[in-house]
């Protein structure tokens, strides 16, 4: 790790490169994590690997050796150079100056990546729009945490039943903070994220989403409660007391807290509240 630590600082310091905090940029200088995840990621030699916030290329080329092509998202104008170069020796890595918020990404079939944390959530929910076989990805432990966290669980949030619906999710192992650079306040995990289609029917996607977000929005109050609130800002047809009332005569969730919801149980009400409004 103290050989990566000195490339790092040296190369960084050659270009007068001072890491943003506010982009979440700590580079990776253990390179026992670097080849975890490459076997993690089981690639083949006819893979499209998609990485996010390329960096100085430290990863980028590593997985150049084992795919067929790498696509390195890049946002920062000042590592551009510096990721130019040290994959220069490489014809099958494409790097794209871009936001990848904001980027139509060209097809790819697996994700490795050392994401920037301050992206966490709308940048793995993007993906999951995407057709690809599977994810390797390192999060905030935290973050990591809530993603595959199950029913009744501490962490068990709204990002952990969207998630559920899109693909399933997988803790491999924590990554201490120190195999950073700069060192972050925080540690890490290495996940895997297998996308997979619903496991269960939604009627109304749109609705199911705007139900996970109104019953965690307070997880521990009752989701009769909750739904109260949410069905006051909608503009529905009949009054909100006669769906709440014939609901409560059908369903038995209402009485329970959004921790204790299951994914398919937060389906099920969301199709029968789409029937009634």
């Amino acid at each position: 790790m103290t050989k990566f630590l000195t490339e790092t600082q040296k190369i960084l310091k050659k270009y007068n490169i001072k890491p943003r905090k506010r982009m979440g940029q700590n580079f990776l200088i253990d390179s026992d994590v670097l080849d975890k995840q490459i076997a993690y990621a089981d690639l083949q030699g006819t893979d499209i690997v998609l990485e996010i916030g390329a960096g100085i290329g430290t990863l980028t080329t590593r997985l150049a050796d084992h795919a067929k092509k790498i696509i390195a998202v890049e946002k920062d104008p000042r590592l551009l150079d510096i990721l130019k170069e040290q994959c220069a020796k490489y014809d099958n890595i494409k790097i794209i100056h871009d936001d990848i918020l904001q980027l139509d990404i060209p097809p790819f079939t697996k994700v490795v990546s050392n994401i920037p944390y301050s992206i966490s959530s709308p940048l793995t929910f993007k993906l999951l729009t995407y057709d690809f076989d599977g994810a390797i990805l390192t999060y905030q432990l935290d973050f990591a945490e809530r993603l595959a966290a199950t029913v009744g669980s501490r962490e068990y949030s709204r990002l952990s039943v969207t998630a559920y619906y899109r693909a399933k999710v997988k803790i491999l192992e924590k990554i201490s903070r120190d195999a950073f650079y700069p060192t972050p306040l925080v540690n890490s995990a290495l996940v895997k994220i297998t996308p997979h289609p619903p496991p269960f029917l939604i009627e109304d996607e749109d609705l199911f989403f705007e139900v996970i977000r109104a019953i965690f929005n307070r997880k521990n109050r009752k989701v009769k409660t909750m739904l109260s609130i949410f069905l006051d800002k909608q503009k529905i047809s009949i009054s909100k007391k006669q769906i709440l009332l014939e609901l409560t005569q059908e369903l038995p969730f209402l009485e329970k807290r959004g921790r204790e919801m299951l994914p398919e149980e937060i389906g099920l009400l969301t199709n029968h509240l789409r029937r009634k409004i």
